[in-house]
């Protein structure tokens, strides 16, 4: 068994669409040492080729273990994408939140979120200015967000700097 684990771990390595297809085909494993390995090299996967099956695993984990790595996995992968904001990437910070089972999930997406230099952005991180929760994470995303938007988008930053007074 730890051979395979061993093997399973390695795919990562190799990096590619066929070892990323091997991967989320070995998730169906129904021994768990299995399942924990291919859920956890998935959310170690180098680029967005794994954002399909880490969401997958998201929205109906096996565990909630496999869903909190899940969740990290695809926070990582969204931040390595905000230098360059595009709408893709803001449904990818939507489906995160839409997936958020508790206040921590929210903070985590707010953390990862305020770094996406795009007004659209702000449509997220705005309506949870009004749960207390997660109120602070929510004006320090909005602020940042405001902050590296001003210059181009002066009207979008000024609008949302004012619902935070």
């Amino acid at each position: 068994m730890e051979a395979r684990c061993s093997l399973i771990r390695l795919l990562s390595v190799a990096g590619d669409a066929k070892a990323l297809a091997t991967l989320i085909s070995a998730r169906s494993d129904k021994d768990a040492r299995i399942a924990d390995t291919v859920v956890g090299t998935l959310a170690e996967w180098r680029d967005a080729a794994a954002w399909d099956g880490l969401l997958a695993i998201y929205r109906q984990p096996q565990s909630e273990p496999h869903r909190v790595l899940a969740l990290r996995g695809l926070v990582r992968l969204a931040t390595a994408e905000n230098a360059r904001p595009t709408p893709a990437l803001v449904e990818r910070y939507r489906q995160l939140f839409d997936g958020a089972r508790s206040d921590n999930d929210r903070r985590l997406c707010l953390g990862a979120l305020a770094g996406v230099a795009d007004p659209a952005a702000l449509s997220l991180a705005l309506p949870l200015l009004s749960d207390a929760a997660v109120r602070a994470e929510a004006v320090l995303a909005v602020r940042k967000i405001t902050t590296s938007i001003k210059a181009q988008h002066p009207q979008a930053a000024k609008e949302a700097l004012q619902r935070l007074r």
